[in-house]
């Protein structure tokens, strides 16, 4: 979404439970993960092309994404194995935290110098441990009943540049959006409503090119609040909408599984 007019675009669609996204705008990486099995840690260039799967092997439910700016590395909780991990931005090179003491369902993370800040739902609280190998644990707060999201800033790591926002290329030469993208490039985008020129740089109108009416993807059910989740949560006994619309119409089920 671009916040000077509100125009907005959808760049990766179909996803059924996505839990967290980071982006690494110098090269021009999105990283997000996804429950939905086989779970899975997705890597696609700024404008969503180019998706693949980095990391596809002994995943729970991974959670918490963050980068490392200063190593440039990809960190992630996993709630369901209870541990963090950490790789290189292309999934190889992973190496597990396992000097942690205590953790127990974490959900949120960031890096911040030397060391890696989560969230645990069990604990209620926000924890801190070496970035390196889990080591001298603190629990920073506790009390916090089902915190999620823990953010930092760096300014002195989290620099660069890349060709969307180079002086002597404003925007990248794109009338609209500028998504960077690996190797010093840029692919221009439009909003809807729009759609690109022959030069791939300026956004003309397009009636045909409207906002999509179907806000879930193809294995996944749409619950009254506008939350997706997958299909196979749908009557198992769990409130995975958070309104119970996921648990209506049911009938009569003996079986209930949990999550």
């Amino acid at each position: 979404m671009r916040l000077a007019d509100q125009s907005r675009r959808a760049i990766i669609r179909n996803l059924n439970n996505p839990r967290a996204i980071v982006v690494q705008s110098s090269i021009g990486y999105i990283f997000w993960t996804d429950w939905y099995r086989p779970a899975k840690i997705m890597r696609a260039w700024g404008d969503g092309s180019h998706a693949v799967s980095i990391v596809n092997t002994t995943l729970g439910w991974p959670n918490g994404l963050a980068i490392d700016w200063s190593a440039m590395r990809l960190y992630w909780v996993d709630a369901f194995f209870d541990k963090i991990e950490h790789s290189n931005l292309d999934g190889r090179n992973r190496l597990s935290l396992d000097r942690i003491t205590q953790i127990s369902h974490p959900f949120g993370l960031t890096i911040f110098e030397g060391y890696a800040y989560f969230t645990d739902w069990r604990l209620g609280g926000i924890v801190r441990v070496r970035k390196s190998d889990g080591g001298e644990m603190v629990i920073i707060r506790r009390g916090i009943s089902h915190i999620m999201h823990v953010k930092s800033f760096n300014s002195n790591s989290q620099i660069g540049s890349n060709f969307c926002n180079r002086p002597t290329y404003p925007n990248g030469d794109c009338s609209h959006f500028c998504f960077p993208a690996p190797g010093s490039q840029r692919v221009c985008g439009c909003p809807y409503g729009m759609k690109l020129s022959l030069n791939q740089q300026t956004c003309v109108d397009d009636p045909s090119n409207e906002p999509p009416t179907l806000q879930c993807g193809a294995n996944s059910f749409s619950c009254s609040n506008g939350k997706c989740v997958p299909s196979s949560y749908r009557c198992d006994g769990v409130d995975d909408c958070h309104d119970n619309s996921d648990e209506m119409s049911c009938g009569v089920n003996s079986n209930f599984y949990f999550h």
